[in-house]
């Protein structure tokens, strides 16, 4: 188990996870650039809000992508099905 220690507007938070040690360096770069940038909000649950609701509308975007990428994909594997059928 990997320990990490993040700092939001002052206060630690100490994150135990079974996750690979790459993904919490991850985490803990995007959790600077994003106190760094939301750094005018005084009160951390006010700032740690804002952070989650950022991540949270990445994370609506890339998957809205992903299901995107992956219907292209099922058009173009039925095409190619539908070629061979010929």
């Amino acid at each position: 188990m990997i320990k990490k220690r993040f700092n939001i507007n002052g206060r630690n938070y100490i994150v135990e996870s079974d996750s690979d040690e790459k993904i919490l360096d991850y985490i803990e770069k995007r959790i600077k650039e994003l106190n760094e940038k939301y750094e005018e909000l005084s009160s951390t649950d006010e700032r740690f809000l804002v952070m989650l609701c950022e991540l949270i509308e990445r994370e609506y975007y890339l998957t809205e992508k992903i299901n995107e990428i992956l219907k292209r994909l099922n058009d173009l594997e039925e095409r190619s099905l539908e070629d061979r059928s010929i």
